[in-house]
């Protein structure tokens, strides 16, 4: 679902508001690619939000780094950059993006866009790091299944505007029940300070690139750098 010093990214949201947010950063665009304008909607593919990638570069990887590329442009506060992502592109550019450049706590990640800023996300976390930073952090029944890699499924909205944004974890699903809402989000913030960018869930995330706002349909998610 955003952003990159000037490695901060965009990303309309994942594992959480933040997952998304920091997943979605600090990806060096190929240097081979010479696609010069956004690719051509693509309404034939359909990927599905609960499919793992393997992280290729595609057409929809190739438009989400020109978008990028457009906001990190030098006249880029001269002029209104907007942009619409389909959840195929937002899930083959975030597999991409974990390829490229690995996250701390993450491992897996895919995304179900809905309306009225509400998104689906599957994750597999990296619980045996998370365990190490923290502890604590686990209940004991999910420290016995961290090795096995299991899938994490969360229902989250946010709210993105005035160039800041926040999320509210609606529920917490898989596990077996074992990761309940508070302990989920816990290991959202956790996640959140590990990354190069250092977010603080408790506060107010402020957008990357100038962007003002950020929001959702089904199926896509759009943003604008404002008037």
């Amino acid at each position: 679902m955003f952003i990159l010093s000037s490695c901060r990214g965009l990303a309309p949201l994942a594992l959480s508001f933040v997952l998304l947010l920091s997943t979605v950063s600090c990806v060096p665009e190929n240097p081979t690619s010479r696609s010069a304008v956004p690719a051509p909607p693509r309404a034939e593919v359909q990927t599905s939000g609960d499919a793992f990638l393997e992280g290729e570069e595609t057409d929809g990887v190739r438009h989400v780094l020109t978008v990028l590329k457009s906001l990190q442009s030098p006249d880029r506060a001269s002029r209104r950059v907007t942009f619409e992502f389909s959840d195929a592109e937002m899930n083959e550019y975030l597999a991409y993006s974990l390829r490229l450049l690995p996250r701390p706590g993450i491992r897996k990640l895919s995304i179900r866009l809905k309306p009225a800023n509400a998104f689906s996300v599957r994750t597999v976390m990296d619980l045996m790091a998370i365990q190490k930073w923290h502890s604590w952090i686990l209940p004991d029944a999910v420290k016995a299944i961290a090795g096995s890699q299991p899938v994490v499924e969360m229902e989250v909205k946010f709210d993105a505007h005035d160039g800041y944004g926040t999320f509210k974890l609606n529920s917490v699903g898989g596990l077996g029940g074992a990761l309940p809402g508070d302990a989920a989000l816990w290991v959202i913030q956790a996640i959140g300070l590990h990354q190069r960018e250092y977010y603080d869930t408790r506060q107010p995330i402020p957008l990357p690139y100038g962007l003002s706002r950020i929001w959702t349909g089904q199926g896509s998610v759009s943003g604008d750098t404002g008037p």
